[in-house]
């Protein structure tokens, strides 16, 4: 019986014992619609960019390793994988990212992976105790969906930890590899695996600040240093259990409302799915979690909508900074677009920094503070009809936007650049110094 495999020319071809492709007698094989693709980007059509407000990743190329590895200024995260963008706020997060891609995980995996580690690695802005919102495009599907599991409880009080259940669902609706898989990279990085990045250590050193964080998180008295390996027993114990259980998010919750004092049926994890909100842009279509933003972030979300398709990557992060400036609480984030086109963005928090700025006991975690509805910046621009992902961008409190983006362009083609005057991500030509 003859069975379909993909050569490394991007061909696709028909093996049976009977005749080989290309003998007498049977036709060449047809290029596949990747193999179309992939040459339509290498000849300029489509670039494709991995950008941060500090630093532009180089573009790959087929001579390139599928997976590089490169940290910026500020000691940021920025994975290029080909033909897929990884951008996330702390390093090890975003190389738990490409791992899952280069193991033909999806933009879902990825982003979960992504999620956990920066959980655990910026305590001052996300945590297993806290949440977040989710934007996930299906390319088989050619939908966005929500997955809101912002921390959620009785205001100026302890959250309902819903991380677990989010990040769970996620990978439940768009995931290939094992959940084991997409959780072990941030237990490793707590049993002293890898080394802490800058980003890590400076979150880590915040607790310091607060004598009262500083006594939960570092009891030692002492923050740990970029470089150094950080064994925390107790959050490895409890990532296992969300590792290893059939109720990940429930896991969490069960431990918080038994640290609080409450019922444990009133901490039910869980996290709202729902479509995301579009605005058609001639033929791409443009998505957000939410209509509700102040009339001001929503006419930057208009513009941006109406731009030429050459300014629409500018448009949408000014658009995603504007929104992010309505008082919402520390995030960290992260933006992916895996081989498949599927996309995702996610925005995690703890509800404050630090969150409810209470432990729990065993647990290695700190309790989110429940927080009202603000709307999370994240953005993701497809073109339907080419079932292509052009732009995934996440933005958080401080202007910081993490963006992976195909911008289309014809001749003079444009690339994504995030070094342009004022900070701002900006457009310059193809091929000029620093492009």
């Amino acid at each position: 019986m003859a069975t379909n495999r993909p050569t490394p020319a991007g061909f696709r071809t028909a093996r049976s014992p009977e005749f080989a492709p290309g003998a007498a007698g049977h036709p060449r094989p047809r290029p596949s619609r990747a193999w179309y693709r992939g040459n339509w980007r290498s000849g300029g059509s489509i670039a494709l960019a991995l950008l941060t407000l500090a630093a532009c990743a180089p573009k790959t190329s087929p001579d390139e390793p599928l997976l590089s590895v490169r940290v910026g200024e500020e000691s940021r995260g920025y994975v290029p994988v080909r033909l897929a963008a990884v951008a996330a706020d702390e390093p090890a997060a975003a190389e738990a990212a490409s791992r899952m891609l280069s193991a033909g995980g999806t933009a879902a995996d990825a982003a979960a992976a992504a999620g956990f580690v920066m959980a655990v690695a910026l305590p001052s802005r996300a945590g297993l105790a806290g949440g977040g919102v989710c934007l996930l495009y299906d390319a088989d599907r050619k939908s966005v969906r929500t997955i809101d599991f912002a921390p959620r409880g009785e205001p100026g009080g302890v959250a309902v930890p819903t991380l677990a259940a989010g990040l769970s669902a996620m990978h439940g609706m768009k995931g290939r590899l094992r959940w084991p898989q997409v959780v072990t990279p941030a237990e490793q990085l707590m049993r002293g695996a890898t080394p802490l990045s800058r980003a890590a250590a400076e979150s880590w050193a915040e607790a310091l600040r607060d004598p009262g964080v500083a006594a939960i998180l570092l009891p030692d008295g002492r923050a740990p240093r970029e470089g150094e390996r950080m064994v925390r027993p107790e959050l490895v114990e409890t990532l296992t259990r969300i590792r290893t259980q059939l109720a990940p998010g429930q896991v969490v919750a069960d431990q918080v409302a038994q640290a609080v004092g409450t019922d444990a049926g009133r901490f039910r994890a869980t996290a709202d799915v729902r479509d995301a909100v579009e605005f058609v842009s001639g033929d791409d279509r443009i998505y957000l979690p939410t209509a509700a933003m102040p009339d001001s972030a929503m006419a930057r979300v208009r513009t941006a909508v109406t731009a030429p398709s050459a300014q629409r990557a500018e448009r949408l992060a000014e658009a995603l900074r504007a929104i992010v400036q309505t008082g919402a609480p520390p995030a960290a984030t992260v933006a992916v677009v895996d081989r498949f086109e599927n996309s995702a963005a996610c925005a995690l928090t703890m509800g404050g920094r630090f969150g409810a700025r209470r432990g729990v006991a065993g647990t290695g975690m700190i309790l989110g503070a429940a927080v009202a509805p603000t709307p999370a910046a994240l953005a993701i621009a497809i073109n339907p009809a080419l079932g292509d992902t052009l732009f995934v961008g996440a933005a958080r409190p401080n202007g910081a936007v993490r963006v992976a983006c195909r911008i289309a362009a014809g001749s003079g083609a444009k690339r994504c650049d995030p070094e342009a005057e004022g900070g701002g991500i900006g457009l310059r030509p193809e091929g000029e110094p620093g492009s």
